[in-house]
């Protein structure tokens, strides 16, 4: 019931995104060492913000987590 998709953008930008085909709100979330492994990355650092609210989520510094 739960899906999330990941892509980088041309300028090295990485996105994100949690789906929750589910009823109820499920909190979602990624550790940044396998958002960085999975695209090759060798950066730990990077911030976030979220797009719906465009609300600043500052340093992301061992994982992220959203409730959707």
């Amino acid at each position: 019931g739960i899906r999330s998709w990941l892509a980088t953008g041309r300028r090295g930008e990485i996105y994100l995104a949690f789906f929750n085909l589910n009823n109820q709100v499920t909190k979602m979330s990624a550790k940044l060492s396998d958002i960085t492994n999975a695209i090759h990355a060798t950066s730990s650092k990077c911030s976030g913000r979220e797009v719906w609210s465009g609300t600043n989520l500052g340093a992301i510094k061992d994982s992220i987590s959203m409730s959707v």
